[in-house]
């Protein structure tokens, strides 16, 4: 596969959360969300994450790339995508994400708010009130697992947070 040149970020204001809307039962990854998009139109996955059923993290662009998953704020956001949170026909329903998946999202935002500082968390439907994507609260969601998180920060050394410096690492 020839992938794109991709055009860097000047600045990053936002870490949008998204849902696949897929069923629980689907365990979608990169690949086919890879497809998806480019069957959109895209050049590739617009996610920068995306977060399987079992919690693992998939990458999709590259942290410093431009995204493709909010056009109103695709030139300064990094974008992560939860699989789940959706019906057979891709129709929001009640969220059904489950532990090691919420793991694996806080353990993204934590190390992207330490690359990120300024950058605020928020869900799509931030910026599409239309849609109901991510399914669930994200300010409050962050809200809850903020402090834990920060006082989990206080407590362990940068070093044992290896995605922190794979994410510094340009292509």
């Amino acid at each position: 596969m020839n992938f794109p040149k991709w055009i860097k970020r000047d600045e990053t204001n936002f870490i949008v959360v998204h849902s696949s809307l897929t069923k629980g039962s689907d365990d979608e990854g990169v690949e086919s969300m890879r497809s998806l998009h480019m069957r959109q139109g895209c050049v590739d996955v617009g996610y920068h994450f995306i977060i399987r059923r079992n919690g693992v993290t998939d990458l999709g662009r590259p942290i410093h790339a431009i995204g493709n998953h909010c056009p109103q704020v695709d030139e300064q956001s990094v974008g992560i995508c939860l699989i789940g949170g959706g019906d057979k026909n891709r129709k929001a329903k009640a969220p059904d994400y489950n532990i090691p998946q919420m793991e694996s999202l806080a353990y993204i935002c934590l190390s992207l708010v330490r690359i990120y500082p300024e950058a605020e968390i928020v869900g799509h439907n931030r910026f599409s009130p239309e849609s109901k994507c991510p399914v669930f609260n994200i300010p409050d969601w962050w809200s809850e697992v903020s402090y834990e998180l920060k006082q989990l920060h206080k407590t362990i050394h940068a070093d044992q947070f290896p995605l922190f410096d794979e994410l510094q690492k340009e292509d």
